[in-house]
Order: structure tokens, then sequence, then C-alpha cells
């Protein structure tokens, strides 16, 4: 098991931070910039030093334990930074080569095979792609059998045309392995296809962790509910009669009684020119704020007594331009409500 509880002080900003990852899974560590996430993986790596707390790895104590911390050198981290960083001076194969103990070349080149690096192996890393080069980190991390793999923003330096690619092959040489992997991306699309665990860091504090269905049914903080797609309340329930903060009411089919908070995905968010009739339980007038196009449908942000995204298609979006009123109408059904 790895075992991560530290606490660090920098340039005004605290990191105090927790998770635990078994051998099993694949943990990504998600959150806005400035989050600490890069400050988190390099402190596991030994690369920073905490200020307080604890870091075991299968019961061994890398810091905060009786004896001496252990260095970096002597962790058996993998570590790949953002952007990759390979030594411009070498070639491919010598890059992931690095670090291997002499007499183990064929781990070597069997790396190069598995990741399709073979060909390039005598090219130099600015002759390479963004993903070409990201692999090649990858490889290098891999080549020498570490017991913990940290990964920072593993595709950031991937163009698009090549991500679903170069995320094809992390995906699967993270999955094959027994190690323990963490990775750190702000990317949720990332985090989802690569983690089967997702811890998210705001402001140095971990605010939630779980695997992604449950970040996604039950969101905890309104930046987790961006992450995921879906508007956010906090609330005072009663028979399922949610009281918000701003003094509207939300009516929720399935709201326990208590502190709640509530979800609404945005496709569930329906729209009209004038008052609707019918059976939904809630029912308000409001204004459209903005419209942000997508590939294939229309974000409405809409103003009025409580604030909150719909989505609709391009059709259905062209009745409600910016600064248009709108009436606004959502099922009971539709209102997710769980204890805060």
């Amino acid at each position: 098991m790895l075992r991560c509880a530290v606490a660090k002080q920098l340039n005004g900003f605290h990191l105090d931070a927790s998770f635990v990852a078994g051998p099993d899974e694949i943990v990504a560590i998600v959150g806005p910039n400035g989050a600490g996430k890069t400050t988190l993986l390099r402190i596991i790596a030994g690369l920073e030093t905490p200020d307080a707390g604890a870091i075991e790895v299968d019961g061994e104590a890398w810091w905060g334990g009786p004896g001496e911390p252990v260095p970096a050198e002597s962790r058996g981290v993998g570590y790949v930074p953002q952007g990759a960083l390979l030594f411009p001076h070498m070639t491919v194969r010598d890059n992931v080569a690095f670090g291997v103990p002499k007499g183990e070349a064929a781990g070597v080149a069997s790396w190069l095979e598995r990741l399709d690096l073979t060909a390039i192996a005598d090219k130099h890393p600015a002759e390479l792609s963004g993903g070409q080069a990201q692999l090649v980190a990858f490889a290098r991390a891999h080549a020498t059998s570490p017991r913990v793999l940290c990964l920072d923003e593993p595709l950031a330096s991937v163009d698009v045309a090549n991500r679903t690619a170069v995320r094809r092959i992390l995906r699967r040489e993270l999955r094959s392995g027994s190690r323990y992997r963490v990775l750190v991306t702000h990317d949720p699309f990332e985090a989802a296809a690569l983690a089967d665990r997702i811890v998210v860091l705001e402001d140095g504090l971990v605010v939630q962790d779980g695997p992604i269905d449950e970040l996604r049914s039950r969101p905890r903080s309104p930046y987790v509910a961006s992450l995921v797609g879906v508007n956010l309340f906090y609330g005072m329930s009663r028979s399922g009669r949610i009281d918000l903060a701003d003094g509207f009411e939300l009516i929720s089919a399935s709201a326990p009684d208590g502190p709640v908070l509530a979800t609404v995905h945005p496709r569930a968010v329906a729209l009209f020119a004038e008052r609707p009739s019918g059976s939904p339980r809630n029912v308000w007038e409001g204004r459209v704020a903005s419209v942000e196009p997508s590939l294939d449908q229309l974000r409405l942000v809409l103003d009025g007594p409580i604030r909150l995204v719909a989505e609709v298609t391009r059709d259905g979006g062209r009745a409600f331009p910016e600064g248009a009123r709108v009436w606004i109408s959502l099922k009971a059904s539709e209102v997710s409500a769980y204890s805060r």
C-alpha cells in the first residue's frame, strides 16, 4: 500500500493532502492550476521535502518514520515530468537506457518495441513529436522497474491528432503492471480514461476521493461539479423541498431531510419561450446570460433566482440567444439530492 499524508508551505501556498493507493489501481490527482498537484507528486518522488507528514510504501517509511528519510535516488520512483524533459544530446535508445543497470539492454529493447519506438531509436529529442517524446519519457521511467510510477500531465504536450493513440498506449501499459501508479492531470476525460480512482485537490486540500462514477453522481464541490459537467446546489431539505441559500426552492423526488447537495444535469433543463403547462414541479423565469457553442450542442448559462447551465441542440438553441428571456423547467425526478 502507498500511503501519503503531507503538508508543505510554499510561497504563501499551503498544501495539506493525504490519500492511499493500492497496487491494483491507478490514481489520478486532479485539480485546477495552482491546486498543488505537481508539488504533491514531487514530494512522493523525493524531489520536494514536506514540512510535516508521512509517506509509506509497503510498510517502509520514506518520510516521517523513526529513521532517516529515504532519498529520491533510493525510492525506486519512475518520474515522468510535464514536457518529458529528455536529454537532448542522447538518442531515444540512450534516453530509455538511462539509469538501467548494465547487462539489461534486452529490457530497453523490449520497451522500445512495446511503445512503438524502435523505428526512431537512433533519433534525438529535437526530431520527435510531442507524443513520441512523451512515450520515450514513459519508457525511460518504466525501464528501471520502479516501485512507484509518477506521471505529471502525461498528455499535455501531445497534439490533439495523436492524443488518442498515445492515451491508448499509456492506458495499456499502466494497466499491465502491478506497481503503484499515480498521475497528475487537469483534464477529467484523461483522468477517466486512465485512472481507477480520482483524488480531487483544490487549494492544497483533498475535497473528494473516489471512482469517476461517484464524482459524477455525487460531486462534493462546485469545482468537481464543473469537472463532471453538472449543476450543483447547496441547501436544506425537508419533505423533498430544498431551501437554497438565496431563498429559492427546488423540489426533488428523493431528497433526504437535512443539509444536502443537489445536482441537475444540463440536459435535464427544459427551456420555453412561454410559461409551460403540465407536471414539472420546478418552473421559473430567467435570462440567457451567455451561449457557449460545442461540437453538436449549445451550453446556455442561465441567470435568474438561481444560476445554472442548460444543454440544448443547436436547432433548439436558436430560439434563445444571449439576453433572451426564457422559462426554465425541471422535473422533480431530475433533481438528485444527497446528504452533505
